[in-house]
């Protein structure tokens, strides 16, 4: 056999397999309800709609985008790719500032960066259904301005 022979048949192997889709062996579920019983849930596959928030140390999904700026990300998830399966953590900035529906493995043990949501989702699949603008970072405050009339006297006088 030649090896121009051989890819044709590479490809009709590869168009005769199937993958099962995830969504059918994934149990559909609101976040509130999946931090309500997380014992119910450990280490399944869940498909959820949130919010996500994908910025430097602040990877999350919430129910809404109104509980983004809150304090209240106990009631969030912390979005942890490349943990075993699902997203490479360099493919997470896409979903930023973006609501999506989400299939994933949840952890309850482990509460995410600092401890500060109520568990972890480890994406699978992930669409994107809308946008938001919560989560970005406040800008930093003006510098103080040159121009400035303030001119403090120094705190010691150099004696010669």
């Amino acid at each position: 056999m030649k090896s121009g022979d051989l890819i044709p048949l590479l490809l009709a192997l590869v168009g005769c397999t199937t993958a099962r889709p995830l969504a059918p062996m994934a149990e559909q579920v609101d976040i509130s309800a999946l931090l309500a019983n997380p014992v119910a849930y450990q280490d399944k596959l869940v498909h959820i709609t949130g919010a996500v928030v994908a910025r430097f140390e602040a990877e999350f999904i919430c129910p809404s985008a109104g509980q983004i700026d809150s304090d209240r990300s106990k009631e969030c998830l912390w979005l942890a790719p490349g943990i075993g399966e699902g997203f490479a953590p360099e493919e997470l900035p896409r979903f930023h500032k973006k609501i999506v529906v989400l299939i994933g493995r949840f952890n309850k043990d482990f509460l995410g960066h600092m401890g500060a949501y109520g568990g972890t989702i480890v994406p699978i699949h992930v669409q994107i259904i809308g946008s938001h603008s919560k989560g970005d970072i406040p800008p930093a405050p003006p510098e103080p301005s040159s121009n400035n009339s303030f001119k403090p006297n120094p705190l010691r006088r150099f004696v010669q």
